[in-house]
């Protein structure tokens, strides 16, 4: 084989190299593209939702549903103590009292709280450095059953005293105002907000107080008067958190100020009973003299 059909052989190789590359080129151009689709990302992790404070709530607070939220939470962080719409619901604490101060967004956990029933909750609606005293009630002194948890009233007590002629002369006197009734019988809070005829009611006083609560008992008849809610009644409430009837309040009781005679009440009694006589100063030169006079219609 002379040169020239080497070189000629050797020319038509390379040219069906170069079609044949030519050629897969084309067919790869036209074959559909696959577009790689992106990894679709991991679903978002919302979360546990939990109960927590709706506001800041005080401590010694008596627990409404509003005072309550259900709030997201990451789940790697809820701890086995709060309460999720799985192992509780917000009328698990109705009526319950807030053992410390518990601020907006805060887990509610059991610990925390103390449900109506149990071992120290009438400690804890107690307002700090207060006392609880229970005094007997009727029908009538217990103003026929209208008294409930969280109202204000007034104790009066009924007595008999000494007048200055000697005989037995009836008074009243407020002996506190604006007292704070913590418990009705044994109930702390009125779930069904009907009347009931209670033996027993229990208020909310100074440790002074108590002492003078427990005197009136023994002078003579107790009886409540309760205070309207709207012009008597402000109770104290947690930052922005709504104020129910039930709202504990720190707001003390005030010693009474007002007495009533028998005679002030019923024309035909006379007599000379306290505050039923004059007291004049009688000047003689540069002398004087007190003198008692009886007063006219007494």
């Amino acid at each position: 084989m002379d040169r020239r059909t080497v070189i000629l052989l050797g020319v038509a190789l390379v040219a069906a190299i170069v079609a044949a590359w030519a050629v897969r080129s084309w067919m790869a151009a036209q074959e559909p593209q696959v577009v790689a689709e992106p990894t679709p990302a991991p679903p978002q992790d919302r979360g546990t939702e939990i109960l927590v404070a709706a506001s800041n709530l005080r401590a010694g607070l008596i627990v409404a549903p509003e005072h309550l939220r259900w709030q997201s939470w990451p789940g790697e962080n809820v701890s086995d103590a709060y309460i999720t719409r799985k192992t509780g619901a917000k009328g698990d604490f109705t009526g319950s009292v807030t053992r410390d101060l518990i601020t907006a967004g805060e887990p509610i956990t059991n610990a925390r709280m103390v449900k109506s029933g149990e071992r120290g909750f009438l400690a804890a609606v107690l307002s700090p450095d207060m006392r609880a005293v229970t005094v007997p009630v009727n029908p009538t002194s217990g103003v026929a059953g209208f008294v409930f948890p969280g109202d204000r009233v007034d104790m009066i007590v009924t007595h008999q005293v000494a007048g200055s002629d000697g005989g037995r002369r009836r008074a009243s006197e407020t002996v506190l105002t604006d007292v704070r009734v913590l418990a009705v019988d044994q109930k702390t809070e009125d779930i069904e907000d009907k009347p009931s005829v209670a033996s027993t009611v229990t208020l909310e006083v100074t440790p002074r107080q108590v002492e003078e609560v427990a005197v009136a008992r023994q002078l003579g008849n107790l009886s409540l008067s309760l205070r309207s809610l709207p012009s008597d009644f402000e109770p104290a409430v947690a930052d922005g958190a709504p104020a129910g009837k039930n709202a504990a309040s720190h707001r003390p009781p005030k010693p009474g100020n007002t007495v009533t005679w028998d005679s002030q009440v019923s024309k035909v009694l006379g007599g000379a009973g306290p505050g039923s006589q004059q007291n004049v100063v009688i000047m003689r030169g540069g002398k004087s003299a007190a003198q008692n006079f009886q007063k006219v219609g007494q």
